[in-house]
């Protein structure tokens, strides 16, 4: 390659150098002048090969040339027709052709090959290749009509030995250039210069790929602190996609200014998504979920971003799932509520801007719609410096969609989607400014000379280079078709092209990749070229690597000295010594009367308000107590859920109680031998809670449960006809008692359903969507009284420790504190018609009871244990956090199990 800056320098008085790649192009017009003898070069001396190709051919004609959009455009609108009658056979299927959409890159990539392809098809002699055949020819025809309308010419059609200009050119590296083998038979008279291969190249293969990326950047950090210049150091990486995250992350670590020169999608960033997400707000109906993923794109400067916040949590709120006629009418409540009247106007313009957008006739309808939106909804300066360059990018392809509208009138039906689709094809390379190592996908380094070229991941899926020019035909196809139709292998020319592409090149691999296992590259493995580190290489490595080091600290146990001191100081001055209440009582009297008011009745300040809830919360976690019921504080969510059990389950209990609510202002009792007119009562106070949608809950959703609820309501009074025979509805949901006690609390429930016998006992039913408590939890362990009285403290305590459930003996406590009798009391689970009986008096002939009269009543002097000992801690301003946090919804409050608190 030294060989290759002399003959550069002396070429450029009277020729021109084509290189493989703009990448190589630029290297070296850079080394010229570092490098060589001259302190300025000609650019255009220096040039890409499609650069040449554009000056090098005659294709400028009267026409104007195709492009990728231009075929796009006439792939989309033959896929239409061809859905309307299909003709195509083997391109596109019959059996898709009404759904063909998918197919037009495909169809896009064949047009400029279709006259290569058929030379190779002259006399195909299977059913399938005579089909192919059969698809081309119809495409070539129709094709050629569509340019001839238009204007325009396809260059890949034209025959490159008859349009060569001619020139002083000197080819470097040709045979990496995907298609050179159609401009050959014209450049033979060209001189070229070969790259030449280097025999000593060796790869280097580690373990992992962890351990291979540290290896590589802790070489080029010893580069770089040695003196050697960023730009004089490549790092070409197979699989640069997979790996760029890695090497951003690692690369910080070591201080490497790394330049990754490697783009993505134009759709894939920030902006993109932007794009595409006003298009599915509008085919979703708006929905909240979509809704959620455009207003709270933070990488889109929105004029009001707490006001898009409080728009989702509206939408949440009001469970506007979306529709697929029209915008959910439930976003009309949420715009509509006290204090919503801002919310109200921005979903207003969101309606009004979107599917302006979305349902756009033409492209320039299209960018006046999204320029509306910009300027109305966008702060217009707010755009950060590398969105806004993606921005404007993806304005100028739906100006080259404008420009190929008006100028050769070409159209589609849906604009937005294509332009979508034009985004999503094109990728988008940042433009970095400063010094730094360049970071390159693999094959663009090649050809070039850098002092120190670490090419990694040199995997042998990674450097696998194969050229397909006829990609539409199956390997089948190619065996029967021979050499003419064959895939074209660079994976050797490219590795011996590396080999020689910098002064020090260093080839690297891993067994075990970040994808999974991976086998070196073929060339390395046929030369006996592959070498793996030695454990003494990687510990000779680990000696000089600071983050080895930190790792021994991990693995070890034991800090390293300036981390322990480290350490101490953050302890010392970092942290704040503030009041933990997750780990000590609240000792300010002030502060614990502040949080003790919140925690009182209302009717009686004087009292401690508990409830089941309230007691299994702070069970659960006194702090969680603390924040929920005293603060008030909610884990906040953003998750929509279609199917919530919680909506489905209050929806359940409203019909329930609206239902035996009638039955109790109607003075009717429950008789069995009524069941069909208990039904049709049922069904219509089901008929009209339904509906009223509610929650996140689709339309689809509520109609498909009305029929699941159908069949709860048949096995519910089936149930009760058993059960409740006779009963007059006494209690229903929105009943609540409370029972006062000396103790400093007032305990208070809210019944599900309380049914009297004409005996005047009552039976006591709590509803459960699916699942039930389990008998253990219910009776503490035991069936039967087992002298709870007559124990030791400890042993009482350890009985408390036992409750799991305290819902049902809470409400027979308040129901028998009111005078009542309560004869029975069950659990019901609704979804799968299971019923857990709690207890009975006397003894039920049917399922046996977790337990006994008298167990129930120790269990009711464990639950008032369990409340006394509950209120001590709540007056003690006690709120410590349980060992046990699983489940919790507070812990990224509180941070109990957090490494840094």
């Amino acid at each position: 390659m030294k060989r290759l800056l002399l003959e550069i320098d002396a070429y450029l008085s009277h020729g021109a150098l084509v290189f493989p790649s703009e990448i190589a192009a630029e290297f070296w017009r850079r080394a010229v002048i570092r490098r060589g003898s001259r302190v300025a070069v000609r650019e255009d001396r220096l040039i890409s090969w499609d650069t040449f190709k554009e000056r090098a051919f005659e294709i400028r004609q009267e026409a104007v040339p195709t492009n990728r959009t231009i075929r796009s455009v006439f792939a989309e609108r033959l896929i239409r027709e061809n859905a309307d009658c299909p003709v195509l056979r083997e391109l596109i299927p019959p059996a898709f052709a009404s759904d063909a959409l998918g197919f037009t890159s495909a169809i896009e990539s064949v047009l400029p090959r279709i006259p290569a392809a058929l030379a190779i098809m002259r006399t195909p002699s299977s059913k399938r290749l005579i089909s192919i055949r059969g698809d081309l020819e119809l495409l070539r025809e129709r094709y050629s009509s569509f340019m001839n309308d238009h204007g325009l010419f396809e260059p890949r059609w034209l025959e490159a030995g008859q349009h060569f200009r001619g020139g002083e050119y000197q080819l470097v590296a040709p045979e990496l250039v995907d298609d050179f083998a159609e401009f050959q038979s014209a450049l033979t008279a060209l001189p070229r210069f070969n790259l030449g291969v280097s025999p000593d190249a060796k790869l280097t293969v580690f373990a992992d790929s962890r351990t291979e990326v540290r290896s590589v950047l802790a070489s080029v950090a010893q580069l770089l602190d040695a003196g050697t210049d960023p730009e004089e150091i490549f790092l070409t990486v197979g699989d640069l996609e997979h790996l760029s995250d890695r090497l951003r992350q690692e690369s910080e670590k070591y201080q490497v200014p790394l330049v990754i020169r490697a783009g993505q999608m134009l759709s894939d960033s920030a902006v993109g998504r932007f794009i595409r997400d006003i298009g599915e707000v509008v085919a979703s109906g708006f929905s909240v979920g979509a809704v959620e993923r455009l207003a709270l794109n933070r990488g889109i400067p929105w004029n009001d971003p707490t006001l898009n916040a409080a728009l989702v949590m509206r939408g949440i709120e009001h469970g506007a799932i979306g529709g697929t006629s029209g915008p959910d009418p439930r976003w009309g409540r949420a715009g509509s509520q006290t204090g919503g009247r801002t919310i109200g106007e921005l979903l207003g313009q969101l309606r009004r801007l979107l599917p302006k957008i979305a349902n756009a006739r033409s492209f320039r309808e299209l960018r006046d719609a999204f320029r509306d939106l910009l300027s109305r909804l966008v702060v217009r300066t707010g755009w950060s410096a590398a969105d806004e360059r993606v921005l404007q990018r993806a304005q100028v392809e739906l100006g080259n969609l404008i420009a190929i509208e008006q100028d050769i009138g070409l159209t589609v039906n849906d604009p937005y989607r294509f332009w979508q689709d034009r985004l999503g094809e094109h990728p988008y390379v940042p433009q970095h400014s400063g010094s730094g190592v360049a970071v390159l996908p693999y094959r663009v380094g090649a050809a070039t000379f850098p002092r120190h070229h670490f090419v990694m991941n040199a995997t042998h899926a990674a450097t696998s280079v194969v050229v397909r020019p006829f990609p539409f035909l199956s390997d089948a196809d190619r065996d029967e078709l021979g050499a003419t139709a064959a895939d074209h292998d660079l994976s050797s020319a490219f590795l011996n092209a590396y080999s020689v592409s910098g002064e020090i090149v260093s080839f690297s691999a891993s067994r075990s990749t970040f994808e999974g296992s991976a086998l070196p590259a073929g060339v390395f493995v046929s030369g006996d070229r592959v070498r793996d580190v030695t454990p003494e290489e990687i510990a000779r490595l680990r000696a000089g690597d600071s983050y080895a080091a930190e790792e021994r600290f991990t693995d070890e146990c034991s800090p390293l000295w300036f981390q322990a001191l480290g350490a101490a100081a953050y302890v010392k001055g970092a942290i704040a010594d503030g009041p933990d209440f997750t780990r000590k009582p609240i000792d300010d009297p002030d502060l614990r009367v502040i949080a003790l008011r919140r925690l009182r009745s209302k009717s009686n300040p004087a009292l401690l308000r508990l409830s089941s809830s309230h007691i299994d919360l702070f069970r659960a976690c006194p702090f969680a107590y603390l924040l929920g019921s005293g603060l008030h504080l909610n884990e906040l969510t953003l998750e929509v859920s279609p199917d919530d059990p919680v909506e489905l389950g209050k929806l359940y209990h409203d019909i329930l109680a609206g239902f035996f609510d009638e039955l109790a202002r109607a003075g009717t009792r429950f008789e069995a031998a009524n069941l069909p007119v208990l039904r049709k009562q049922l069904s219509a106070v089901a008929d009209a809670l339904y509906g009223q949608r509610r929650g996140m809950i689709p339309d689809i959703v509520y109609d498909a449960h009305r029929e699941i609820f159908d069949r709860i309501a048949d096995a519910l009074l089936e149930h009760d006809a058993g059960l409740i025979d006779g009963h007059e509805a006494l209690l229903v949901e929105a009943w609540q008692r409370e029972l006062e006690s000396e103790d400093g609390f007032v305990l208070v429930g809210r019944v599900d359903r309380a049914t009297q016998a004409p005996d005047g006992s009552i039976t006591l039913i709590d509803y459960k969507k699916s699942r039930l408590p389990t008998k253990v939890s219910v009776n503490a362990g035991s069936e039967s009284a087992i002298g709870v009285a007559e124990m030791t403290p400890a042993d009482r305590a350890e009985q408390t420790g036992r409750l799991g459930s305290v819902q049902i003996p809470l409400y027979v406590r308040l129901l028998e504190a009111g005078g009542h009798r309560v004869a029975s009391a069950g659990y019901y689970g609704m979804e799968n018609a299971k019923y857990l009986p709690v207890f009975s008096d006397p003894p039920s002939a049917g399922e046996k009871a977790c337990m006994n009269r008298e167990r129930l009543d120790e269990v009711m002097a464990l639950v008032d244990d369990l409340v006394a000992s509950i209120t001590e801690r709540i007056n003690a301003g006690d709120f410590t956090c349980n060992d046990e946090c699983a489940g919790c919804s507070m812990r990224s409050v509180c941070r109990t199990r957090f490494h840094v608190r």
